[in-house]
């Protein structure tokens, strides 16, 4: 055998060897607990939990997802707040028609072992409740939590868990340097990565509604310095953060509106104008749309309805590149094989860093640097330009993130 073949057989052993590692990665173990109550679902408006951001209804699902794929033989269920709207119910129903889902307060009456808080940025006020309501039943019955922020005023709460995972490194960082004293604890990936209930058929239905081919179109996302919330519930405004809002809204925007304009003038894409939260849809006209020039705004399209995170998903698989300030919307791009880019400004927190934790990094942007515009359309141009580079990132981010899925759960 001459050196070329020997070269060759090595390269091919290689190969063999990282496949079957990763393989085994992606096998499901058996799973410490019978059964696991999901909770999750807990934005309430008028009786129902509603789709107000997708990125936070695709949480529970998310988890569903990752913990379903590493436990196979576990049964699982879901306790939200109150009863989901049709749209989220239906998702539910198509993506885990055997999973029950209870609502309300009370604990519900069920053989579950463990109490799983869902992925998402921490523990909600109401969680809160519902984890001592548990324990008032059964004391004996762990809790835990996997892929959540981190919060320091919520450390006596999380050291009460039998495991806790953080959805990014920073955070996981910043618990350990105050002593968090979880033996079973580390980084897991936000679940939305896993996030893949998608509505293909509606995703379809939109796009031919609005004229947009598959690969010829990306998907640009606004945003705010802090969500308003009071636009949406009709509470009283938050003087200081809508002053906020209004400094930064135009000169946010511009960066988005940069790699707009890159996507149509020199790439010949279409471009969907939507929205992760229902407040940010106005903000898509004003802040998007109205300030592009007129020869990029007939090649925009505004979603005026808002839309499930299975909607979402179905048309971002069929976009070529998902961008703005935003960062589930990314985060769900890119678990599927879509690339992105996120804007992210000093108000994200750790939670944009979990780009870098999957080898993604080259697409995080903070556009309080100086030129960032400039920046926001070579990055998207980047990935319109090198379609090939840009799947080969995709597919190694996923690598990433089911070793570490892998490396979490699986000791357990």
């Amino acid at each position: 055998m001459n050196r070329k073949m020997l070269i060759r057989a090595f390269c091919v052993m290689l190969a063999l060897m990282a496949h079957a590692a990763y393989a085994q990665v992606l096998q499901g173990g058996a799973a410490p607990y019978r059964h696991i109550l999901v909770r999750d679902f807990r934005t309430v408006k008028d009786g129902q939990v509603i789709c107000f951001n997708i990125g936070t209804a695709a949480h529970g699902p998310g988890t569903l997802a990752t913990l379903m794929k590493r436990w196979p033989d576990a049964k699982f269920s879901v306790w939200a707040d109150a009863p989901l709207v049709p749209e989220l119910a239906a998702l539910m129903a198509r993506r885990f028609p055997n999973v029950a889902i209870f609502t309300g307060r009370d604990v519900p009456n069920t053989d579950a072992d463990l109490l799983l808080v869902s992925s998402g940025s921490g523990i909600a006020m109401s969680v809160r409740r519902s984890i001592a309501d548990w324990r008032e039943k059964d004391v004996r019955r762990p809790v835990a939590a996997y892929a959540i922020g981190y919060s320091r005023a919520l450390k006596p709460t999380m050291e009460t868990f039998a495991f806790c995972f953080f959805r990014d490194k920073e955070a996981l960082a910043r618990a350990e340097a105050d002593g968090f004293a979880v033996k079973a604890h580390g980084f897991a990936p936000d679940a939305v990565f896993d996030f893949d209930a998608a509505d293909d058929a509606g995703a379809a239905a939109l796009l031919a509604e609005h004229g947009l081919e598959p690969g010829k179109f990306v998907c640009a996302i606004p945003g705010h310095r802090f969500t308003p919330w009071w636009e949406f519930s009709g509470g009283k405004a938050d003087a200081k953060r809508a002053e906020k809002n209004a400094q930064h809204e135009i000169s946010d925007n511009a960066v988005v509106c940069a790699a707009i304009v890159e996507a149509v003038r020199n790439h010949g894409m279409k471009v969907l104008l939507c929205a992760e939260q229902r407040t940010e849809m106005a903000l898509a006209t004003r802040a998007l749309y109205d300030r592009l020039p007129p020869d990029v705004q007939a090649k925009c399209v505004v979603l005026r309805a808002f839309w499930p995170p299975d909607l979402a998903l179905g048309v971002y698989r069929k976009s070529r590149c998902v961008f703005g300030i935003e960062m589930h919307s990314q985060v769900m791009a890119l678990g599927n094989g879509v690339p992105a880019c996120v804007f992210r400004h000093s108000g994200f927190g750790t939670k944009s860093s979990m780009f870098k934790d999957v080898g993604a990094g080259d697409w995080l942007l903070d556009i309080d640097e100086p030129d960032a515009a400039r920046k926001a359309a070579a990055m998207v141009g980047g990935i319109l330009s090198n379609p090939a580079a840009a799947v080969a990132k995709c597919r190694a981010a996923r690598v990433a993130i089911d070793r570490a899925e892998g490396e979490a759960l699986a000791p357990l």
